[in-house]
């Protein structure tokens, strides 16, 4: 299956670091949301260097 864990401080540290891509949740019912389009939505809202990553392909390779 598989683990996936954090070290003491990694979470902090990586926020710092700006790896996380944080915004509000603005849906009612999150679990009701159309997960096709979620990440795009969020991405043009975000704006700026963002916008060019909300058309890209699923699979990278189809680029």
């Amino acid at each position: 299956m598989g683990y996936s864990g954090w070290s003491s401080n990694q979470l902090d540290e990586e926020l710092v670091m700006n790896s996380w891509f944080i915004t509000e949740n603005d849906y009612d019912n999150i679990l009701t949301t159309n997960d096709q389009s979620f990440w795009k939505d969020k991405l043009l809202q975000r704006g700026g260097k963002y916008k060019i990553w909300a058309n890209a392909p699923s699979d990278i390779q189809m680029n």
